[in-house]
C-alpha cells in the first residue's frame, strides 16, 4: 500500500471532517452530477468486478415516505469509507494488479423492507431475460443491456436489514459481508454454509464509538492534532470488508487465472461459491493493525477489549482494563471502584443466591433474578431447581441435600413413661401382697366368704392389668407387638369376667328365692370357674383371629410428628395397631364391663351386709368413670403431634386405674381386716342355703303388723331374732357350709324344722348377716304350718 499509515488517517479524517459540514441533499460527486441535481439513493462506478453496497445513508421515512433526514454521519462516513477502500486498492500494485474493483452502492434508509427492495438490483445480472419472442420495429432481436454483475456486498448494519439480504443472496450464491457487531450478527446461523452462501464477518473494535455535538471548521483547526474527533464506530469494518472481497479475489485470480493479466474466463463472472471459500481462507492486517480471519462458518474469532470510565487528575476517560480472545483476561488492578478502592462491589442488579435458595429468572433480563427459599421438606437440586425430599427424609440445615428423619420412641426416663410406671409398680407390688396375704391365711372364713376361686383369677387379671404398662414403654418389635395384643385385653377380660361371674350368680340367687326355695344351678365354685374361662377364651378367639388376619409388626410412622417446620419431624417407631384394632381390642372387655354393671346395679337392694354386692357395684361404677373420660382424651388427640406420648400414657393409666379400683375396694378391707383385726375374722353362726332364701322371699311377703291382719289375729312374724354383731364382727352365714349335725343341733334348739346343707365350702362368696336386716324387737316365734 501506498504511503504511510498516518499520513492515510490524516487524509481520512479531513475528508470525513468535510462531509459533516455538508448540510444539502446526497449528491455523490463521483457521478460528476451539476449542482441543483435531484437527490438519488444509489452510488456507481465502473469496474471490472463489481462490489455491492448497503449503508444507511438516509433515515427512516415518515407520512408513508422511504427514506427521511440525511444520516451525515452514519451514512455518509460508512460510505465513503468504502470508496476509500476502493480507491486503495485500485491503487496498490501488489493487489489485484491490473483489475479494477467497482461500486454499486445503494441506501436502505434505515429501513428493512427497504433494503430488501433495493438489493434485488444486486440480482438483476443474475436473472436470465427470455427475449424470443421480443422484437424491434426492424424485425431484429432486442438489445437488452445487461447490468453489471456484483460478486459481493458489503453491509448492511442493522441486524433486520443483514438478515433479509443474506437470504435473498444466498439464493443467487451471492457473497454478503457484514461490517456491524449488533448482538444478532453474533449468531453463528448468519454466516453458516448450510443456511447461507454468504460470508459473516465481525472484526473487533480496539477503540471506542460516540456521537459528540458538531460545530463548524475554523481556519485555525488543526485535524492532525489536538482534534477531540473520534472515528464513527464501523468505519473500520467497512474497510476491512471490502479488504476482505479484494484478498480473496486477489488469492482466486492467482488460482484461477495463473500468469493472465486481468480477469480470465474462469473468472468472468465470478462464482458465488468459490469467492465464499477463498474469503474464509484470508489472513490479512486489518487497518487497525488486527488480524483479519474466518473460521470454517465464516465468522471472524471474537476479539474485544474491556474499557472501563474513568477519573483521572479531574478529567475522565475510558482505560483498558482486559480483553477477551476466546476466554476472558480481566486486569483487576487497573479497574477502579468508587472509593479509590480495589474491592469488587456486589451488583446492583441480583445478589448470589445463599445455600437452599433457587433462582428465579426476571422476564426479559436473563442476567437479573430473585433468590427464592426452598420452603417445607424441599431442598436445592441446582441454581434453578428445588426437590421434595423422599417421605422418610427432610432437607439438611443449609437445604442442599436430604437427611433420615430421626426414629423416636417413648423412652422408659420419659416424663410421660414416669406415672404409668410408678402405678404399674406400685400396683404389682399391691396384688403380690394380697395374693401372699390370701394364700397364707386361705383356710380363714373370710377367705372362704369371698370366694377364693374366683379371687385368684381377679387378681390374676388385675396384675395382668399393671404388667401390660411395660409392655405398652417397651421398644415396639415383633415380640412386644405380639404381646401387646395378647396382654392389653386379655387382663381386662379376666378380671372383668370373675366380677361378671359372681354378679350374676348373686342375682340368680334372689331371683331363684323369689320363685321357690331350691337352689338355682351352676353356682358352685367348679360352674362358676366354668363360666369365668368360657368368657375369656372368647377374648383369646378373637385375639387369634385377629393374628391370622393381620399378623403382628412395629412400623415408623413418619406422618404422626410430620410438623411444618422438618428440623422437627420424626417418625414415630410403635406397633401397628390402629384406633380400630385398638377398639374391637378392648370393645370385648368393655361389653363385659356394662354387663357386670348392669347386673351390680340390679343387685343393689340386697342386705347390706350380705355377700359383696355392694362392693362390686361400687368397683364397676368407679370403672365406669374412668373409662369415659378415657375415651374423649385418647381419640381427641388422635391429631396432636404428642399423640404416642398422650395416648400410651392415657390407656396405660386407665388401665391402672381400673385394676387399682377393683383391688382397692374388693380386696384392701379384707386384707385389713386378716392383719389388724383377726378377731373378727372368725365363725359366728351358719346358716343353710334353704333357710336363707326362704327368709329373703319370706320376709317381705310376711311381715306386717298384727293390727293390720285380715282376721285380727295376732301373728307371729318370719323373722330371726338374732344378737347384734359387735363393731368389726362379720358373723359368718356360710350358706351350705357347716355339718349336718351342727346345724341340724342348732335350728332345734331354735325350733326351727331342719333343711338339708351341703358340704363347707362349696360357695363362699356369701358372708352371713343379720337376715332380714330389719330385725324384730318381738321374740322369735317358730315357722307354723297351715
Amino acid at each position: 500500500m501506498p504511503g504511510k499509515r498516518g499520513w492515510g488517517w490524516q487524509w481520512a479524517r479531513l475528508l470525513l471532517c468535510l462531509l459533516l459540514s455538508l448540510s444539502g441533499p446526497w449528491v455523490p460527486s463521483s457521478l460528476g452530477k451539476p449542482k441543483g441535481h435531484p437527490q438519488m439513493n444509489s452510488i456507481r462506478i465502473d469496474g471490472d468486478i463489481t462490489l455491492g453496497g448497503l449503508f444507511p445513508v438516509h433515515g427512516r421515512g415518515s407520512e408513508g415516505k422511504a427514506c427521511g433526514e440525511l444520516k451525515k454521519e452514519k451514512g455518509i462516513h460508512r460510505l465513503e469509507a468504502m470508496l476509500f477502500a476502493l480507491d486503495r486498492i485500485n491503487n496498490d500494485p501488489d493487489l489485484l494488479p491490473n483489475i479494477t474493483l467497482g461500486a454499486r452502492i445503494l441506501d436502505t434508509c434505515s429501513r428493512d423492507t427497504h433494503a430488501l427492495e433495493q438489493s434485488l438490483t444486486f440480482v438483476q445480472a443474475l436473472i436470465e431475460k427470455d427475449g424470443t419472442e421480443v422484437r424491434c420495429g426492424s424485425g431484429g432481436p432486442p438489445i437488452i443491456t445487461k447490468p453489471e454483475r456484483v460478486v459481493g456486498v458489503i453491509g448492511a448494519s442493522g441486524s433486520s436489514v443483514s438478515i433479509m439480504v443474506a437470504n435473498i443472496l444466498r439464493l443467487f450464491k451471492g457473497v454478503c459481508a457484514l461490517p456491524s457487531r449488533s448482538r444478532y450478527h453474533g449468531n453463528p446461523s448468519l454466516g453458516s454454509s448450510t443456511r447461507s452462501s454468504g460470508a459473516s464477518w465481525r472484526p473487533r473494535t480496539p477503540g471506542r464509538s460516540s456521537s459528540l455535538p458538531m460545530r463548524m471548521i475554523s481556519d485555525r483547526e488543526r485535524i492532525g492534532q489536538d482534534s477531540a474527533y473520534e472515528q464513527e464506530g464501523k468505519v473500520q469494518f467497512v474497510i476491512d470488508a471490502v479488504y476482505a472481497m479484494g484478498h480473496a479475489l486477489h488469492a482466486m485470480h492467482r488460482d484461477l487465472c495463473p500468469g493472465r493479466v486481468g480477469l480470465c474466463p474462469r473468472m468472468d463472472p465470478v462464482d458465488g461459491t468459490q469467492l465464499l471459500k477463498y474469503i474464509r481462507s484470508v489472513n490479512f492486517s486489518g487497518i487497525a493493525g488486527n488480524p483479519v480471519t474466518f473460521n470454517e462458518n465464516g465468522d471472524a474469532p471474537g476479539r474485544y477489549d474491556i474499557y472501563q470510565y474513568q477519573l483521572h487528575n479531574g478529567s475522565a476517560e475510558y482505560k483498558v482494563i482486559g480483553s477477551w480472545t476466546d476466554h476472558l483476561h480481566l486486569r483487576i488492578e487497573r479497574m477502579q471502584w468508587p472509593g479509590s478502592g480495589q474491592q469488587l462491589p456486589r451488583s446492583i442488579c441480583s445478589l448470589p443466591c445463599q445455600p437452599g435458595e433457587r433462582k428465579k429468572t426476571v422476564k426479559g433480563m436473563p442476567c437479573c433474578w430473585h433468590c427464592e427459599p426452598c420452603t417445607g421438606y424441599q431442598y436445592q437440586v441446582d441454581r434453578y431447581t428445588c426437590k421434595t425430599c423422599p417421605y422418610d427424609m427432610r432437607p439438611t440445615e443449609n437445604r442442599t441435600g436430604c437427611q433420615p428423619i430421626p426414629i423416636i420412641k417413648l423412652e422408659w426416663d420419659s416424663p410421660w413413661a414416669v406415672l404409668p410406671l410408678f402405678l404399674a409398680v406400685v400396683g404389682i407390688a399391691a396384688t403380690l401382697f394380697v395374693v401372699v396375704t390370701f394364700v397364707r391365711y386361705n383356710d380363714t372364713p373370710i377367705v372362704k366368704a369371698s370366694g377364693r376361686e374366683l379371687s385368684y383369677v381377679l387378681l390374676a387379671g388385675i396384675f395382668l392389668c399393671y404388667a401390660t404398662t411395660f409392655l405398652m414403654i417397651a421398644e415396639p418389635d415383633l415380640g412386644t407387638c405380639s404381646l401387646r395384643r395378647i396382654f392389653l385385653g386379655l387382663g381386662m377380660s379376666i378380671s372383668y369376667a370373675a366380677l361378671l361371674t359372681k354378679t350374676n350368680r348373686i342375682y340368680r340367687i334372689f331371683e331363684q328365692g323369689k320363685r321357690s326355695v331350691s337352689a338355682p344351678r351352676f353356682i358352685s365354685p367348679a360352674s362358676q370357674l366354668a363360666i369365668t374361662f368360657s368368657l375369656i377364651s372368647l377374648q383369646l378367639l378373637g385375639i387369634c383371629v385377629w393374628f391370622v388376619v393381620d399378623p403382628s409388626h412395629s412400623v415408623v410412622d413418619f406422618q404422626d410428628q410430620r410438623t411444618l417446620d422438618p428440623r422437627f419431624a420424626r417418625g414415630v417407631l410403635k406397633c401397628d395397631i390402629s384406633d380400630l384394632s385398638l377398639i374391637c381390642l378392648l370393645g370385648y372387655s368393655m361389653l363385659l364391663m356394662v354387663t357386670c354393671t348392669v347386673y351390680a346395679i340390679k343387685t343393689r337392694g340386697v342386705p347390706e351386709t350380705f355377700n359383696e354386692a355392694k362392693p362390686i357395684g361400687f368397683t364397676m361404677y368407679t370403672t365406669c368413670i374412668v373409662w369415659l373420660a378415657f375415651i374423649p382424651i385418647f381419640f381427641g388427640t388422635s391429631q396432636s403431634a404428642d399423640k404416642l406420648y398422650i395416648q400410651t400414657t392415657t390407656l396405660t393409666v386407665s388401665v391402672s386405674l381400673s385394676a387399682s379400683v377393683s383391688l382397692g375396694m374388693l380386696y384392701m378391707p379384707k386384707v385389713y381386716i386378716i392383719l389388724f383385726h383377726p378377731e373378727q375374722n372368725v365363725p359366728k353362726r351358719k346358716r343353710s342355703l334353704k333357710a336363707v332364701v326362704t327368709a329373703a322371699t319370706m320376709s317381705n311377703k310376711f311381715t306386717q303388723k298384727g293390727s293390720l291382719r285380715p282376721n285380727g289375729e295376732a301373728k307371729s312374724e318370719l323373722c330371726e331374732n338374732l344378737e347384734a354383731p359387735v363393731l368389726g364382727e362379720r358373723p359368718e352365714v356360710d350358706i351350705v357350709g357347716g355339718s349336718r349335725r351342727d346345724i341340724g343341733e342348732r335350728r332345734l334348739q331354735r325350733g326351727a324344722p331342719l333343711s338339708p346343707t351341703k358340704r363347707s365350702g362349696e360357695t363362699g362368696d356369701l358372708p352371713s348377716q343379720h337376715w332380714p336386716p330389719n330385725r324384730p324387737t318381738s321374740p322369735t316365734p317358730t315357722m307354723q304350718s297351715s
